[in-house]
Parts: C-alpha cells; sequence; structure tokens
C-alpha cells in the first residue's frame, strides 16, 4: 500500500497526538504509562485481548514516530537519487550529441 503525504502527515499529527510518555504492558494485556514520568503513577492506555497485541501497542509509541522518520529520510534520499538521475541522463545526451559531431567531422575529413 502507497501512502500519500497528505496520509503520512495525519499519521504524523496522531503520533504527536498521543500521550508522550513511555507505554508499557503490565499483567500481559494492559497497556500503560507512568505519568508524569518517575511518579509511580500509572495509567491504563488500553486493554488488549493477547499479551501479542498489548506488546504491539505499547511499542507503537516508538516505533511509529521512528517509521515516520525513517520514510522521511528514504524520501529525502529518493529526491537526490532522481536529481542525480535527471543530470546524468542530461549529461549522457549531451555527450551523444558531442559524439555524433565528432563523427560527422571524422567522415567530412575522410572525404
Amino acid at each position: 500500500m502507497k501512502l500519500t503525504q497528505e496520509q503520512i502527515e495525519e499519521i504524523r499529527k496522531r503520533a504527536e497526538a498521543a500521550t508522550p510518555d513511555e507505554w508499557f504492558v503490565m499483567h500481559d494485556r494492559d497497556v500503560m504509562i507512568e505519568s508524569p514520568s518517575g511518579s509511580c503513577d500509572t495509567h491504563t492506555i488500553a486493554y488488549s485481548e493477547t499479551s501479542v497485541d498489548a506488546i504491539f501497542i505499547a511499542n507503537a509509541r516508538q516505533d511509529i514516530p521512528a517509521l515516520l522518520a525513517h520514510i522521511a529520510e528514504l524520501q529525502a534520499e529518493n529526491k537526490a537519487l532522481k536529481s542525480d538521475a535527471c543530470m546524468w541522463r542530461n549529461l549522457r545526451l549531451e555527450a551523444s550529441a558531442r559524439i555524433a559531431e565528432l563523427r560527422e567531422a571524422m567522415n567530412d575529413d575522410e572525404e
């Protein structure tokens, strides 16, 4: 599935709006936060049917921002590579044109 830039921004906004504290799993299925951090005051974010789902949800807090940052890096790299490809294509076309000129000049000299 390819995401549009608008969809990526919507995901970013949801991630930024989510509770910023570290999320963790307690009692196998409860996704919790400690807020404020270091207070030992825990709050439930979500209850999950399975411990695997709870782990997934708890890790989404750091995984989604990391994935968004990685997407941004890849987009920047892709843009740079496209720019380089365009430059090399133009240089190839210029070189091909120059080779054609030189071949024509060689043929004129031989006559």
